[in-house]
């Protein structure tokens, strides 16, 4: 029997949560949908990603992360212009390469010092059949 998951999380650990929510929430305009007080988690289209008290969760806050959090869409030049707009720094210019065809990355104080990417890519090959979204309860 093949088992499934309806859904993953990735969560990223922080030492101060209260500017790195204001940032996912204001600038990036993820949605909440839970808060657990030392976490809190967003939908971000089809998919979820959490933030923890690096002080109060499982984990701890390394001084360095090679996770990097890639945000797919199809405006990757309209995400461009509103995070600059926010005052968003430290922006890569919109490049192209054989993995992806438009993208951009940025890492500052905003972001708690973690890379983000923001890409659009040509998907050739369906990977999911089927879409269950979670409910939060």
């Amino acid at each position: 029997m093949t088992m499934q998951a309806d859904y993953a999380i990735t969560f990223f650990y922080y030492d101060d949560l209260a500017p790195i929510a204001r940032f996912y929430e204001e600038t990036l305009g993820f949605e909440l949908v839970v808060d657990q007080g030392l976490a809190r988690i967003y939908r971000v289209g089809r998919s979820y990603f959490g933030i923890v008290d690096g002080n109060k969760g499982h984990l701890k806050t390394t001084p360095k992360s090679a996770a990097l959090f890639c945000m797919v869409t199809d405006d990757v030049e309209g995400w461009h212009a509103r995070l600059s707009a926010a005052g968003v720094r430290n922006l890569t210019e919109i490049r192209s390469a054989t993995w992806c065809d438009r993208f951009f990355f940025f890492r500052n104080a905003f972001s708690g010092g973690r890379v983000i990417s923001v890409l659009t890519v040509t998907p050739t090959v369906t990977v999911c059949n089927r879409r269950r979204e979670p409910t939060w309860s």
